[in-house]
C-alpha cells in the first residue's frame, strides 16, 4: 500500500474517532451541533496532513509518537479556543479547547496504536 492511501486510511480513522469527540465535547460552545462537527473537521484538515507529510521522524518510535501528539494536542485544543465562544470568556475557551483536544486526541492515538 502506497503511503499516501496509509494516510487517507489513518485519516478516515481519525475523522471517524475525533470528530464525534468533538462534537459531543464543544457543541454547546461551537453555536450548534453542526458546527461543533465543522470545527472537528477543521482541525483534523488543519493538522493531520501535516503531521504524515511534513513532521521529521525520529528513533525511539514512541519518543516520536508522544512528541508529536502533545504538539497536536496543543495546536488542535489552541485553534478549538480561538473558536469557540465560552460564555465566562476566552480563558475558558482556551480551556475547554485543550480538554476536548486532549479527550480527541488520547483516544485517536490508543486507538491507532492499538490498530498497529
Amino acid at each position: 500500500m502506497s503511503y499516501e492511501l496509509m494516510w487517507l486510511e489513518a485519516f478516515a480513522l481519525t475523522l471517524a474517532i475525533e470528530v464525534p469527540i468533538y462534537a459531543a465535547l464543544l457543541r454547546r460552545y461551537a453555536g450548534s451541533w453542526f458546527g461543533a462537527v465543522a470545527l472537528g473537521v477543521a482541525l483534523q484538515v488543519a493538522t493531520h496532513p501535516a503531521l504524515w507529510f511534513f513532521a521529521p521522524r525520529f528513533e525511539p518510535y514512541w519518543a516520536w509518537v508522544v512528541t508529536l501528539e502533545v504538539v497536536i494536542w496543543l495546536i488542535e485544543g489552541l485553534l478549538a479556543g480561538l473558536v469557540i465562544d465560552h460564555p465566562k470568556g476566552k480563558r475558558y475557551a482556551y480551556a475547554y479547547g485543550l480538554l476536548a483536544s486532549l479527550c480527541a486526541n488520547a483516544t485517536s492515538t490508543l486507538i491507532g496504536l492499538a490498530l498497529q
